[in-house]
């Protein structure tokens, strides 16, 4: 919901105070997007669970990141991964920085 202030036409039938619906289109702009259920908000902050290999297994590492728009179950990655990092999605929220995780192709 948001409030919009419009002009109204001389002799119109709307007048103040009534509701009515409507549809506000923007320009498409490209983004960075993770499915939401990849992004885990603790004390206050966003995360995404990076999958990282090393001589010790594969982990997952907490990286703060910039959140943006919302839209469908995908949330707009704004800066803290790069587009080749692989992430953590689903368990997200059971992760914590350090875990071992198995990798899991679809």
């Amino acid at each position: 919901m948001a409030t919009v202030y419009a002009d109204i036409k001389s002799g119109s039938s709307a007048r103040a105070g009534i509701y009515c619906e409507g549809v506000i289109t923007l320009p498409e702009t490209p983004a960075m997007v993770l499915p939401s259920e990849s992004v885990v908000i603790r004390d206050g902050f966003s995360y995404v669970f990076r999958v990282e290999t090393s001589e010790k297994g594969i982990r997952a590492v907490r990286r703060k990141v910039e959140t943006g728009r919302m839209s469908r179950g995908l949330t707009e990655i704004a800066g803290g991964v790069a587009e080749k990092d692989v992430v953590a999605v689903r368990g997200a929220g059971f992760l914590n920085d350090g875990d071992f995780v198995t990798v899991i192709s679809k």
